[in-house]
């Protein structure tokens, strides 16, 4: 009867680690797919704040303000991206550089991109952005940059007479 009481606990402990590595997987999808989102939204921020200096500087048209709101937006999504890299690494192999941002295997020593020294704890966020909050990032950054891209990006030309 041992044996038997013995081989159920395994299983159960068996059960409980792939039930907890499946929550661990589908969390990192979750944040992995938001960060898609973002980098998606950061491209097309990009693009329109190409065209934004390309006509300022084509047509000699004062584009500052619209270039420093388009400015603003994409720090704003790259911070959001590097919140998510953390929580990311948090839960899988990866650790975060605390110096520049950039997600580096666990086993490293010194950062791939600018050289610094990991620490040997991997980066930990306070807190882990719930679905709400990830939902709630990528809703901010679709108004702003919706808010932003609605201005009309054909040149006003100027009189040529």
């Amino acid at each position: 009867m041992d044996n038997v009481n013995q081989l159920l606990e395994k299983a159960k402990e068996l059960i409980d680690a792939i039930g907890k590595k499946t929550d661990e997987t589908i969390r990192i999808s979750k944040l992995r797919a938001t960060k898609a989102t973002l980098k998606a939204e950061l491209r097309g921020t990009y693009s329109k704040l190409g065209g934004a200096y390309y006509e300022a500087k084509r047509y000699d048209i004062d584009k500052n303000a619209e270039i420093d709101q388009f400015v603003a937006v994409i720090d704003e999504i790259i911070g959001k991206i590097h919140v998510l890299d953390r929580s990311i690494s948090e839960l899988s192999t990866k650790t975060v550089c605390k110096v520049c941002g950039t997600v580096n295997p666990k086993s490293a020593h010194y950062c791939q991109h600018c050289g610094a020294l990991i620490e040997a704890e991997p980066y930990k966020p306070q807190e882990e952005p719930s679905e709400e909050i990830l939902t709630e990032i990528v809703d901010e950054v679709k108004a702003e940059v919706k808010e932003i891209v609605d201005v009309p990006i054909e040149p006003e030309l100027k009189d040529e007479e």
